[in-house]
């Protein structure tokens, strides 16, 4: 998990946001799929999200957002799957509609507001607390329970190759 965690913190650091975004928005989907793989994508993507990573966005100072399991699961495949807000399904215009993400500002610790009946978030906040989601997940699940180390083992690797173009473990 570790590489996927460094992923998203090198696109933050990039300014990368999309990246950053895209990657800390599958990762309860690879938690979820190590810890329960015999559940449908859905259930256990909220599943986790609920446990792992929505009691961080209600801790945050002055908002107690109210972030789902399932709205983020929502924001996931509408990223994922169509990469913009014109969506149809009335559920996901909902959440859309609720959500939106900006760059911060460099020296501000601003940490999210609502205007109207949206909730402005930094994405580099989102993508951390769900990091931060994945490390007590790791600590909790992945440290302890073996056939879920062992199937973390498949996890996708980027190998390096040498001058010959052979790949290196």
């Amino acid at each position: 998990m570790e590489r996927f965690i460094s992923s998203v913190e090198q696109a933050l650091k990039d300014e990368n946001w999309h990246a950053a975004l895209t990657v800390a928005l599958i990762l309860p989907d690879v938690c979820g799929a190590l810890e329960n793989p015999q559940l449908k994508s859905k259930e256990r993507y909220v599943a986790w999200f609920d446990r792992y990573a929505a009691p961080r966005f209600h801790q945050l100072p002055k908002i107690n957002i109210p972030l789902t399991g399932e709205e983020c699961y929502l924001l996931r495949c509408a990223l994922l799957h169509a990469g913009t807000e014109e969506v149809s399904d009335t559920k996901l215009k909902t959440v859309l509609g609720r959500f939106h993400f900006f760059a911060p500002k460099r020296n501000w610790t601003f940490s999210g507001h609502h205007v109207r009946d949206i909730i402005q978030l930094p994405v580099d906040r989102f993508c951390t607390d769900i990091c931060e989601g994945v490390k007590q997940w790791a600590w909790e699940v992945l440290q302890q329970q073996k056939e879920v180390k062992a199937r973390s083992e498949g996890l996708l690797i980027i190998r390096h190759i040498d001058d010959d173009g052979i790949a290196l473990t």
